[in-house]
């Protein structure tokens, strides 16, 4: 627990600066957020929506970290047509904090970089300094330290070109926090010693607290537990002064740590429960899951691994959607314990499996971290020991040189040992990621053809060449053509869209236009249909799976729609939400209640066989992914509490070029 929190640290403290509405109450930003997804926003001037969702992300950091890839972006198409450079660069920094937090390290460092050259040519010492402290933090979670310290050190060289305190404070703490991942502890805490100085020097009791918790954290990790319960004591002290709540609940966190260590179980189990009071109350969401974690695991010591479960599934629930990593193993394994205690051998080995598998991912990451620091390490001492050989004599360098051979020969052997095998996880990794992508790949094809045959089933089929012989047998040529034209091009359509893994949305657009309009002609024009996607969607450069919204579109006419007396309206939107999109399918019909009653009465109550699938299928794709990918479905009433309807919200995947 202490790791992830003291990394989570270390960003806020990196970012704090250039969140210049940030500490707004969240109902300010509440009523932002509610005005600037109104009518009344697209009425600002681009500099206040500019400002406005700046702020929105700039609020999101640290709890919603898709939010504030979304509002960020939409303050970068404005800020480009103002043109804003300043407010460029901040849009550029945010997408890549929101990156950084999801450990998507490649993207997040490209923003950074884009974000610095804007800043560069402004001449903005202040950004150039958070951008460098920023994508040092990425370096660090990399296990890059060398380039870590490089960013950290531009930083503070150029916080000291302009006598910048408060900025000096954060590149040395960062300094501090590299040198702990890096296990060079002495030099860790001179640099903490260094940064609570110059805080202390400030009069910021806050981020003096913030400190306080990183320096006990190092204590815990060289043993010194005493040493760090007082500094996690007068952290918890100056941050309930200050009125930090995010530090007072990290303080709480870290104490409970002690106590549950210690086996003083109420004392931890308190505690936590004040860290996961702060942490809803303020929407921390890390704190949160660390909170429901740590006091699952009390119970259990206490043996009450009923009321644990509750608690370590919510915390597996919001790990997962956070994507920390760290959180989730923890989860799991938690969940392992609980369910093994309960006798449910199934459950907990399904825990074990996925726990055991996550560790796996994890030790490869830290055994890439391990083989930098070492490289990094003899490559420094290989330095120095030159140096010192330039200042012996002849004899000595002779003697220094075999000795260095030898050491090259150690080393050496000791760099065979870790690359095989570093080599031989690689390729245990790659063979269970190989068999893994087989078997969903083997599943997706079988999943797509049974949706293949669902949407060409014979009944379709027959109802369309029977609606075709009908135009025919009335003398109604015209009809019959034009019905004949769009059933041969949609038959054509799904086809083609059939043997493609991803189509553009225009193309699924035209698709289900084509289906809606034949639908139309079937049924006498008993409903009227609209589809539209949102502006900021490219659909002829936006791709998404093929054949996902069709099911519930029948869905909502055969169940909702063709019930009603009165003429029918469905609506299909779609949205874009950071890399997903949102496909909206809403009828004004007479609602599955209804529909149900209607349907049992007729002996034609049945389970969508395209809906099954679908779903199998959206599963199948973020399981692909890592992504919970899903649908959720409304029942839309009127004024009076009638049924007036039903939305089918689809959460799927994308890919933009």
């Amino acid at each position: 627990m202490e790791r992830i929190m003291k990394t989570f640290v270390c960003v806020l403290l990196i970012n704090l600066a250039i969140q210049f509405s940030a500490n707004a109450q969240n109902s300010r930003i509440d009523s932002i957020t509610a005005l600037m997804n109104s009518p009344a926003g697209e009425s600002l001037t681009d500099d206040a929506r500019m400002k406005n969702y700046l702020t929105i992300a700039s609020s999101n950091i640290y709890s919603n970290f898709e939010q504030t890839i979304m509002f960020a972006r939409k303050a970068l198409i404005i800020a480009r047509q103002i043109p804003n450079q300043r407010g460029e660069a901040m849009a550029l920094n945010f997408i890549g904090i929101g990156f950084s937090n999801q450990s998507r390290h490649d993207s997040a460092l490209s923003y950074y970089r884009k974000a610095q050259d804007i800043l560069l040519q402004i001449h903005d010492t202040v950004g150039i300094i958070h951008t460098y402290n920023n994508m040092g933090i990425v370096y660090n979670n990399n296990g890059n330290y060398q380039q870590s310290v490089q960013n950290y050190s531009h930083a503070l060289e150029m916080a000291k070109s302009q006598g910048n305190i408060e900025m000096m404070a954060f590149s040395i703490n960062n300094l501090a926090i590299v040198y702990y991942e890096w296990q060079q502890f002495q030099l860790a805490m001179e640099y903490y010693d260094q940064s609570l100085a110059l805080i202390r020097q400030l009069g910021d009791s806050a981020k003096i607290a913030v400190l306080l918790n990183n320096i006990g954290e190092l204590y815990v990790e060289t043993g010194k537990q005493e040493e760090a319960l007082k500094n996690f004591q007068e952290a918890l002290s100056i941050s309930q002064q200050s009125n930090s709540p995010k530090t007072t609940m990290n303080a709480h966190l870290n104490i409970g740590d002690y106590h549950l260590l210690k086996r003083n179980f109420n004392e931890a189990q308190n505690n936590y429960h004040k860290a996961l009071e702060i942490g809803e109350a303020n929407n921390y969401p890390l704190g949160i899951v660390g909170a429901n974690i740590k006091l699952a695991q009390v119970l259990i010591e206490t043996g009450t691994a009923d009321d644990a479960l509750p608690l370590a599934s919510e915390g597996l629930r919001m790990a997962l959607k956070l994507q920390n990593q760290k959180l989730i193993i923890d989860a799991r394994h938690i969940l392992y314990l609980i369910n093994q205690k309960k006798g449910n051998f199934r459950e907990s080995l399904d825990q074990f499996v996925a726990y055991t598998e996550l560790q796996d991912t994890l030790f490869n990451q830290n055994s890439r971290k391990d083989i930098a620091r070492l490289r990094t390490e003899y490559e420094t001492d290989k330095k120095e020991k030159e140096i010192v050989l330039l200042n012996q004599d002849k004899a000595i360098q002779s003697l220094e040189i075999g000795r260095q051979k030898s050491l090259r020969i150690y080393t050496t052997l000791l760099a065979i040992l870790i690359l095989l095998a570093g080599y031989l996880m690689y390729n245990r990794y790659r063979l269970r990621q190989k068999n893994i992508k087989t078997e969903l790949e083997r599943m997706n094809v079988d999943i797509e053809q049974r949706l293949l045959r669902s949407q060409m089933s014979p009944h379709f089929i027959f109802n369309s060449l029977n609606s075709i012989n009908s135009f025919i047998v009335k003398n109604d040529t015209k009809s019959a053509q034009i019905f004949l034209t769009k059933f041969s091009e949609l038959i054509r359509l799904i086809l083609e869209n059939s043997r493609k893994s991803m189509i553009s949305i225009e193309d699924e657009i035209k698709t289900l236009q084509l289906n809606l309009e034949i639908e139309q002609l079937r049924f006498n024009d008993r409903f009227e249909f609209e589809i539209i996607a949102g502006q900021e969607i490219d659909t002829a450069n936006t791709y998404i799976p093929p054949m996902l919204v069709q099911p519930f579109v029948e869905n909502a006419l055969i169940h909702g729609i063709l019930h009603k007396k009165e003429k029918g309206l469905i609506r299909i939107h779609f949205t874009m939400e950071s890399s997903a999109i949102h496909a909206i399918v809403k009828d004004n019909g007479v609602g599955r209640e209804k529909a149900r009653t209607i349907e049992h009465a007729n002996f034609k109550a049945h389970e969508s066989l395209g809906l099954q699938l679908t779903k199998e299928r959206l599963l199948l794709l973020g399981k692909k992914s890592n992504n919970d990918y899903q649908y959720t479905i409304t029942d839309l009433t009127d004024v009076n509490g009638s049924a007036s309807g039903t939305m089918i919200d689809v959460l799927m995947p994308c890919e933009v070029e």
